[in-house]
């Protein structure tokens, strides 16, 4: 947000906190209470309960996909959701934070990738695009529109047309490009982004680093 990003609100906690703070429902209600990030969310708004493991992104191995994320939580039903996220990353021995986020409605969700060495050209940047507010491409499950933009000419090649029946309006892929173009600039390493489409705004939800080896 402070370089002028369009991002989901979130809080971010450690997992050793939050897997003490559960294990009694006061101490539970009285650190939900102080945690303002709650404070400012509606009931019928949906949380994300997101992986952010020590041992995700690391300079060589990535274990992207590894842990697993719980979407579409309501307030009302955190503690559950939380309990759900442990009991299913303890037995991985996770260690490190756990982030809550604000799920938006998304028209639109993406991947972007860019600069990595498997790429049949280094200087390609891929942009994956699925209908709904899941990111089902991260699943493998549908992609509505491929773009591989060529970032040394400046332009973009349309791999996979969108599904008509699927798009209620036209996407607008040149706005796409370039956040995806000014966030892998900021970033300066190869990076896998996700991101999403809520009343015409772009919003970056995640930004991973690539390496050449997966755990």
């Amino acid at each position: 947000k402070q370089n002028g990003f369009n991002v989901p609100d979130f809080f971010v906690e450690s997992y050793a906190v939050m897997k003490e703070k559960v294990t009694d429902e006061i101490e539970f209600e009285t650190w939900f209470m102080k945690a303002y990030f709650f404070e400012t969310i509606s009931d019928e708004e949906l949380l994300i309960i997101r992986s952010s493991a020590k041992d995700e992104d690391g300079e060589e191995k990535s274990n992207a996909g590894k842990y697993v994320s719980i979407p579409n939580i309501k307030k009302r039903s955190l503690l559950s959701g939380i309990k759900s996220f442990i009991e299913l990353n303890d037995k991985l021995n996770y260690d490190g934070d756990v982030i809550f986020q604000i799920m938006l409605p998304y028209d639109f969700c993406g991947v972007a990738v860019a600069g990595d060495s498997n790429l049949e050209n280094n200087d390609s940047l891929i942009i994956e695009v699925s209908h709904g507010p899941t990111n089902l491409i991260t699943e493998g499950k549908d992609v509505a529109v491929r773009v591989v933009y060529d970032l040394i000419h400046d332009e973009y090649k349309l791999v996979e047309e969108l599904k008509k029946n699927n798009t209620p309006h036209q996407i607008d892929l040149n706005s796409i490009i370039a956040e995806i173009k000014k966030a892998r600039v900021l970033y300066g390493k190869k990076a896998d982004i996700e991101w999403g489409i809520y009343k015409d705004k772009i919003y970056l939800y995640q930004i991973r680093k690539i390496v050449n080896e997966r755990c």
